[in-house]
């Protein structure tokens, strides 16, 4: 799956959406607390904060906030790095399978 602008909006769907409480409930469990070493590996695994900053809806600043630890992570924008993160590893996963 490519990683997309729409990806988090899809996911603010489905958290806001009653019909899908267990699915809500099964993301909600599966969020990584990412600390700012973590961020950090992370934008530089897909090319740098402004890559990560569009391909998570995160604002750059936000980034680099996170990363300097001037402040914790939303819920908003660990939901966004997580998306990424889930992305990134599923993509992995298929290149080492091929």
């Amino acid at each position: 799956m490519e990683i997309g602008l729409g990806s988090s909006h899809i996911f603010k769907y489905v958290l806001n959406n009653p019909v899908y409480a267990g699915e809500r409930r099964r993301l909600m469990k599966q969020i990584n607390m990412l600390s700012a070493q973590d961020i950090k590996e992370l934008s530089d695994s897909v090319g740098g904060v402004y890559t990560l900053s569009v391909l998570s809806e995160v604002r750059p600043t936000t980034i680099y906030r996170l990363i300097n630890e001037d402040y914790q992570p939303s819920m908003d924008s660990l939901l966004k790095l997580n998306i990424v993160l889930e992305k990134l590893e599923t993509q992995d996963e298929n290149l080492v399978s091929s």
